[in-house]
Formats: C-alpha cells, structure tokens, sequence
C-alpha cells in the first residue's frame, strides 16, 4: 500500500472515531426535563454516596454523624455511638431530592426581610459536607398556602419553599439516629467462635460453653468435644444481632454506671469472635419496681440498653442445645467412596457415574439404589440420644476397636464427608450406638434399615439385580409346583403362548409373560449367602417350585453369563424356589451359587397354573340369554340408541339395565380363578348335567356361544366351562353373581357402571403388562 492511501486510511478511521465520541457525547447529554428538575433541586449536586458528614442543630442540641468507612455511620456529636445508617442516608436521601415549591427573590439593591419567613431564628440548621463541597440549609416557619416551608440555603440568594415532609425529615432526635442493635452484625460466615458464660441463677448452675470453626466444621469445645450444630450457632448470633432495641429503651450512655444495673457482675456474657473483630456483650438480671428487669451492654461501646426477658432466654443457651443432632452432615450425592470395617469383613466401595462396585481382587458391581437410599438416609439420621459425653469403656456399647463398625464416607477428591462407628449394645444386641470420631460422645440412634445395611455389610450391598434376559428371545416356558408341571411354547407368530404339557391347549398368556418379565429383570429381596455349603436349611435341595425358561441362540449382547445351553442350541435359565423366610422365599439359580430371597409376587408368578383360565371372549353382542332352572331372560342389543332392551325391544329399567352392563362386561372378557381339570371327566362331577347357570351369546359373526356354570366347590366358587378352552374352570363366586344379578336386578350404590367398551378388543390386549418390580 503506497504511503498516501496508508494516510488515507487512518485519516478515515480518525474520523470515524471522533464522530462516534460526539455521538456518544450528544446522547449523555442531558433531556428538556432533566434539566428542569436540576433547577429545581434545592441542593443542585448533592449526592447522598459523596456525603462524609451531617450536622442537625436544633437550639442548643446539636447532632454530627460522620461516614464510618464506605457504608456506617457515627454519631460523634453528643455521644460517639453507631449510627442507624439507613435513617441517616434516608434523611439524605431525601435532601438530594428536595425541590424548591416556590422562591422568593429580592429586589434589586434589597434585602429580604429574615424574620418574615421565620429565619431570623431559624427553627432549625441542617449542614450536608461532601468530599469537595458543603451545603447549609436554615428552616423558618410554615409557608402560607399548602404543606410547605420557609427555608434560606447558603450561598443562593432567595428564600425558598419546601414541601413540609422534607423539613419533617431533618426533625430528629439522638435517638431516632443512633443504631437499634446491640452490636454491629458480623457475618455468619466470618463468625468463627462463640463463647459462652452463665452465672448460676434460679436453679440452673454456672455453667460455660465454647463453640469454634475448625476448617468448615463447627465444635463444641466446652463443657465436652463433640461436633455442633451450624445452623444453632448461627441462630444464637443472629437473636443478638437481629434484636432491634427501641428509642425508650436506651437507659444510659456512661459504661461507668454498669455497675448501678447489675452488668459488673453479668448473669449473662456472650463472645463472638469474627475473623477481623471481638464482640463481648454481658447481660444482667435485676429485680425493679416488683419485676425482673434484663439489661445488656457491649463492652467497647457507652450504651447500657434495656432487653427483653425473651432475648435473655434465647441467648442463654445450655451445650446440649447447641449439639449436633444430625448422625452425619453431608450431601448423599457427593459421596463416591466407602470404606467399610467390622465382624462382617472389611469392603471398599467404589463410584462411577451413577453406578457403584464392591472393588477389590474380585470386583462385582454393588446395588446402586440400595446405596443410594442407605446415604440419604444416613444423611437425614438423627441422634435419639447422648449416652455419654467420654465413655471410658465401651464395651457396653459394642464400640470397641474388635467389635464396631466404622465406616468413612469420602469425596471424588477423597476428602473425609463423614466418620462414624457402630456398636450393637453388648447385652440385649438391640440398641445401636454410634460415635463420631474423633469425637469421644456415645449417641443412642435408632435401628434403621439403613444400619442394618451397614452392620450386615457386603450380603446387603450387592447388586439385586440377579438375572436380566430379553423378553422377546423367549420362546419356552417351563413351572412345576403347587399347581402341578406345565410347558409352554411361544406360537410361531411370536405374539401368542401354547400350551404343550400337561395338554396341549391354550396357555395363560398373562401367566407366561409375567414369568418371562421376571426373568427378564429379577431384583430380588436381599442375599441369604453368597456360598451356600448346604442348600437343605433354604429348602433347596427339593425345591417347592422349579422354573426355567429357554431362549433363542445367540444370547442377545449384554444377557447374563453362566446359561445353559440346550442342543439346538437354545439357551436355558433355570430357577430353583425353596422354604419360605422371614419375607419371600429363599431361591437360587441353577448356574449361581448365591441364595437369594425372591418377593411373594414373584414367587406367586412361578407357582401359578399355566394353563389357560379363559372361560369366554366376546365382542359385537347382539343378544344374551340367561337361563336359571326354569327362569330365562333374554336380551337384544339395540345398535342405533346403543342401549339393551328386553326380548320385545321395550327399555330395561335403570336396575335391571345396569345389572346387564354389568353381566356384558364381565362376559366380554371372562376369566376363571383356577383350572379344575383338563378335560371334562363326567358332566355330574362339575353339576354341568343340571346346571346352575347357562349363558348363550349371539354376535354379529356368530351365535350360539355357551358359558355353562355348574355346582359349588368346596371353597364356595362354582365350576364352569366356556367356548374359549375344553377344560373346566373354577369361577369365582363374584363373578357369577354378577351374571345372576340380572334376574333380580338391585340399583348399585353411587354411580353408574362404566361403559363398556365398544371395540372387540383394546390394541394390546393379548399382550399382559409387565410384571411388577420391586423397589
């Protein structure tokens, strides 16, 4: 670039620059009414942040209060005392703002006439100094028209009216001005010690107690070494800081008089130490006029103040009062380490993520939402008790080195969150106590589950989750229990089971699926042994109930290791069920040897019958007959007013139209409790020759469905046989009221039976839900 356009161009930025700068210049300056309210201001240029003094002379009294650092206030001026700083800038405040209502100016080569405006002798004399400059402000009297006053300010020629409350403001006295509080608030975060001193009184003995910030920890350090209580520490400097003492209660301004209300010999003294300043406040007790009167002073500072009787109980405080009562203070989810050490072995547990493993030479994942729980509930845990402040034996507690459990919780940067010991009370193995080390207190607690955890230690802690296995690789189910042996297939389409033994037939769809879901998410209860030497104790060497279930090959990535594998190459995961326990029943898995206890649901899914429990399946009705011994109700749907009449097509009374919906419910999709046989042996042996109900069903694409019901069972149900399965079912004496309900028809209780759904089936509905999870 040649050396003229090089000029060019910084000539061009130049220019640019200076016209942004008076561009910027012209937008500060100031609007039409801006610059109509600067001449209106009584103090143009004052500033309540510039202000470093205010003077208030009223007759003889005269206040001065005088900027203390960058945001208090002193009174200097008759009494050096701290100053209420939001009283002080408030008068300011309303100085900075004040506008002139009207001037009067005098004539040429005159004076104004002072004692006309009342400023001979002015009322009273308000002086504002800033850094720079001063302002002076005399008060006369009321101005004739309006809420305003006469004032004169120094250096402005002129008398000015003022509105009243701007004049009313400077109206104050030492009390109004001077601070409310006992002593100025140091921050709870900088406060790093309390100490406190209690003379003996009433029947409470002398007593005295110190707490001190260790690091972020709070301690009790006197009458006994235990952890405290932040939020109790803080609470106590706060009562004394958010007092607010009243302008009446302000009894002397002479720490030389203490003595003629009891402070040199205080009931009470309290030290709060920050990290740049020492407080000491001391409290008395006096009885005057046939009353107790309580009375404070801050050492350092003149004034002796009246309190509250309420104020001295609050501050006179027993350590007990200020005692940690949290078992441990941390937040659940910084933890990512635990050590553990105890009777029940030794284990370190380990964080990733969202998941957690048991590590060592054998690493095997831990259950993460046990101890997910197991921290939030230590972290919520109190203590019940305060057994001893230093027990020289603690045997008693179960809290020797041999017998406790410890147990450090630590951070992703292995930083100590929490130090606990448990013991288990020697002699009835009931009471759990705890310490905090280094800590000698011994505190009673209550036996949570969250302690069992611990004292149980690596069984409690060990994934739950004990089989997962793809539900849609399933395709053979296989139970023998209680009900007896049966065999399952899945059907070619995919979407179906079969039964194949001990019949071939239709198999409980329900059934099937909520032993696959199990299999396919098995989170048992809790561990019994991780090596069982002998399997008799848990009812496993004849278990009640075996179940397997057998899957397509290849195993789908991430399905569990250790399945058999059958020879056309299918894969088997086989369950052996035994005894009960305290809840559930003890269970192993053929290819583990970890005994677990499974729920009572799931163990209620692997004991039920797989054969198929439907009686009848309906949809499209046109018409249903009933027929009890010689009684017989017949039923026509109507299509356009969707409404069932009786056989002649009349309306059903509101009874009786109920009971069928009802009954039409209920046969749409109707279910057996039970099994009773696979075949039908002989119609006498289930009533059927002379039944006890019989139900014909007319649809749109087929007429002439039966739902036959016979004789009681033994347990009051009533056998029956539908169009669905050749086998006799059990059904429940409910249901078949339901369906007997439309002879003698009773107006149900509350609202109208719901209704029922027009489509032959819901989307799905061959499909069960899944099983449900514990936990």
């Amino acid at each position: 670039m040649s050396l003229r356009k090089h000029s060019s161009t910084l000539l061009l930025l130049a220019a640019v620059a200076v016209a942004g700068i008076v561009a910027y210049a012209v937008s500060r300056q100031p609007s039409s009414d801006e610059l109509e309210k600067q001449r209106k201001r009584l103090f143009p240029g004052l500033a309540t942040q510039d202000v470093r003094e205010l003077t208030i002379q009223e007759g003889a009294e005269q206040l001065v209060c005088r900027r203390d650092g960058e945001s208090e206030w002193r009174i200097v001026r008759p009494v050096d005392v701290r100053a209420d700083r939001w009283e002080v800038e408030s008068i300011l405040d309303k100085l900075e703002l004040a506008e002139r209502v009207s001037s009067v100016y005098p004539e040429k080569g005159q004076a104004l006439d002072a004692a006309l405006y009342g400023l001979a002798e002015p009322v009273r004399t308000v002086t504002v100094k800033g850094s720079t400059r001063a302002w002076t402000m005399t008060v006369g009297r009321e101005a004739g028209a309006g809420k305003a006053v006469f004032v004169a300010v120094e250096g402005r020629e002129g008398v000015f009216a003022v509105p009243d409350d701007v004049v009313q403001k400077t109206a104050v006295t030492l009390s109004d001005l001077r601070s409310k509080t006992i002593a100025p608030r140091i921050s709870a975060f900088d406060v790093q010690k309390v100490t406190l001193s209690a003379a003996a009184l009433d029947e409470r003995p002398a007593r005295e107690l110190e707490c001190e910030k260790t690091g972020e920890t709070w301690e009790l350090k006197k009458p006994f070494h235990d952890l405290a209580d932040e939020e109790e520490v803080r609470s106590l400097a706060n009562k004394l800081y958010d007092h607010r003492i009243g302008s009446d209660e302000f009894v002397a301004d002479d720490p030389t008089k203490a003595a003629d209300y009891g402070l040199d010999e205080p009931a009470l003294t309290l030290t709060l130490e920050g990290k740049e300043q020492t407080q000491t406040i001391v409290f008395s007790r006096r009885e005057a006029e046939g009353k107790l009167q309580y009375y404070a002073l801050h050492k350092g500072e003149p004034a002796i103040v009246r309190v509250p009787e309420s104020l001295f109980n609050a501050l006179d405080q027993d350590a007990a009062e200020l005692r940690e009562r949290r078992l441990a203070d941390f937040r659940a989810e910084d933890a990512a380490e635990l050590a553990l050490r105890g009777p029940a072995g030794e284990l370190r547990l380990q964080k990733e993520d969202e998941d957690w493993q048991i590590v060592g030479e054998a690493p095997v994942d831990a259950d993460a939402t046990v101890l997910g729980s197991l921290l939030r509930d230590l972290t919520e845990a109190e203590v019940k008790e305060f057994v001893a402040d230093a027990a020289d034996d603690l045997s008693p507690y179960g809290l020797t080195e041999e017998r406790r459990t410890a147990l450090e919780v630590l951070n992703e940067d292995g930083e100590r969150l929490a130090e606990l010991a448990l013991g288990v009370d020697a002699a009835t193995e009931g009471q759990v106590y705890a310490m905090r080390p280094p800590y000698p207190a011994v505190l009673a607690i209550e036996r949570g589950d969250y302690v069992e955890k611990l004292l149980t230690g690596r069984l409690a802690l060990l994934d739950r989750v004990v089989l997962e296995e793809p539900r849609d690789a399933a395709v053979r189910v296989a139970t023998d229990g209680p009900k007896g042996a049966f065999v399952c297939a899945r059907d070619e389409a995919g979407d179906g089971w079969r039964l194949t033994e001990p019949v071939t037939g239709d198999a409980d769809r329900w059934a099937a699926q909520s032993i696959v879901g199990d299999f396919a998410h098995m989170r048992v209860l809790k561990f019994a042994a991780e090596q069982a030497e002998e399997l008799a104790p848990y009812g496993l060497e004849e278990p009640e109930i075996t179940v397997s279930v057998t899957y397509k090959a290849p195993a789908a990535a991430g399905a569990t290791e250790g399945a058999a594998e059958a020879e056309d190459g299918h894969r088997a995961r086989a369950l052996r069920v035994g005894a009960p326990a305290d809840e559930g029943r003890y269970a192993r898995l053929a290819d583990d040897a970890r005994v677990f206890i499974l729920p009572d649901y799931m163990v209620a899914h692997f004991s039920a019958s797989l054969a198929s429990k439907e009686i009848c399946r309906a949809s499209d009705l046109t018409a249903l007959t009933f027929q009890r011994g010689e009684e017989t109700r017949r039923f026509l749907y109507d299509g356009e007013s969707r409404a069932w009449t009786d056989a002649d097509g009349a309306d059903l009374p509101e009874a009786a139209a109920e009971a069928l919906k009802e009954a039409e419910w209920l046969l749409r999709s109707f279910n057996g409790a039970d099994v009773a046989d696979y075949v039908e042996k002989a119609a006498a042996l289930y009533g059927f020759d002379e039944p006890y109900l019989i139900v014909e069903l007319d649809e749109k694409t087929a007429k002439g469905k039966r739902v036959v019901i016979g004789k009681e069972t033994e347990d009051g149900n009533r056998y029956a046989k539908g169009p669905v399965t050749g086998f006799v079912h059990v059904a429940s004496a409910a249901d078949v009221e339901k369906l007997t309900a439309v002879f003698e028809p009773t107006a149900p209780e509350g609202a109208a039976a719901a209704e029922p759904d027009e489509t032959p089936e819901a989307e799905g509905a061959d499909e069960p839900a899944e099983a449900p999870v514990e936990g």
